[in-house]
């Protein structure tokens, strides 16, 4: 099981009604996940997990980018 296997994800309709309580969760240490209609998925992640070697992974040395 990886850590996407056990994080809740929720819809976009979800965090479009309950953005304040969710987001603030994120900002208090938890990573959520949000689930659109078509099954693709994101992941909000606190500021304090990310860190420099990730953020360059994903601006600059993004090679799956259309």
């Amino acid at each position: 099981m990886n850590d996407l296997d056990s994080m809740h994800f929720y819809s976009v309709k979800e965090w479009e009604e309950n953005w304040d309580e969710l987001f603030s969760r994120v900002e208090n240490g938890e990573t959520l996940g949000i689930i659109n209609e078509n099954g693709h998925k994101a992941v909000m992640i606190p500021d304090d997990v990310i860190d420099v070697d990730m953020i360059q992974m994903y601006t600059e040395l993004n090679n799956e980018a259309p």
